[in-house]
């Protein structure tokens, strides 16, 4: 339970509901009924989704009502969340993709632990040295997830889907060329073929807890794994 405001007793009563797709099945399950919870946390890939469902209002009624001032916010996250110049939700927070890497790791195989991979290529050969010097030890994963591949396929200049990402008009086909959707794939199948890839399917858990048993060496995943990360690592 979380208190809001004693002068007024608004409480908020914070009940777990799964995972963001678990979390979204929910709310369209009940929304529209008694049984609907008055706010909700949402993943940003389901902004249209919750819009289309015709069951919220929009929070730029109240930012507009209160005069908020949403300038303090950062222009490139605030701009995720509005629509055609209204905003459907409050902005809570941001993650972002990055790279854990274990320096332990690195060192055992000669591969300076100051100088992480920056490029696909890098993190394959970083790969192959560091299973090469520990057999126990797989050198990378993935989790099988359409926002990491969102991600990688930006680094190539490219997006998931036409008509900018679908903030300037409904999507009609992909954003990216084959060659760019086709470089990914190929790029893990290597790490596979190389047996130096820990394929831990869509599992996100699966594969913070693997980097802490120290079965593979480097995974790339939220921020939001960052606190786990860094209070559960036996290593550097």
């Amino acid at each position: 339970m979380i208190t809001i405001n004693h002068r007024t007793k608004i409480q908020v009563n914070a009940e777990y509901q799964g995972t963001y797709d678990e979390a979204l099945t929910k709310f369209h399950t009940v929304a529209g009924t008694d049984s609907a919870p008055t706010m909700i946390q949402v993943f940003e890939i389901g902004t249209m989704s919750m819009i289309n469902s015709g069951h919220i209002e929009p929070i730029q009624n109240y930012v507009d009502k209160d005069d908020y001032d949403m300038t303090g916010l950062e222009e490139n996250i605030i701009n995720y969340y509005k629509i055609e110049d209204k905003f459907y939700s409050m902005p809570f927070n941001s993650s972002t993709p990055v790279m854990y890497y274990n320096k332990d790791a690195f060192e055992a195989a000669g591969l300076d632990p100051e100088n992480p991979p920056a490029t696909f290529e890098e993190i394959e050969d970083a790969s192959r040295k560091i299973a090469e010097s520990n057999p126990e030890m797989k050198g990378f994963a993935l989790q099988a997830y359409g926002w990491l591949f969102e991600q990688l396929l930006a680094n190539q200049g490219a997006l998931l889907m036409n008509k900018d990402n679908g903030r300037s008009d409904t999507p009609t086909e992909i954003g990216f060329t084959e060659e760019q959707g086709k470089s990914i794939f190929n790029w893990v199948k290597n790490m596979i073929d190389e047996e130096t890839f820990a394929n831990y399917g869509t599992n996100g858990d699966n594969m913070v807890s693997g980097f802490l048993a120290e079965d593979v060496a480097m995974f790339m995943q939220s921020s939001a794994s960052a606190r786990d990360v860094i209070d559960n690592a036996p290593l550097k």
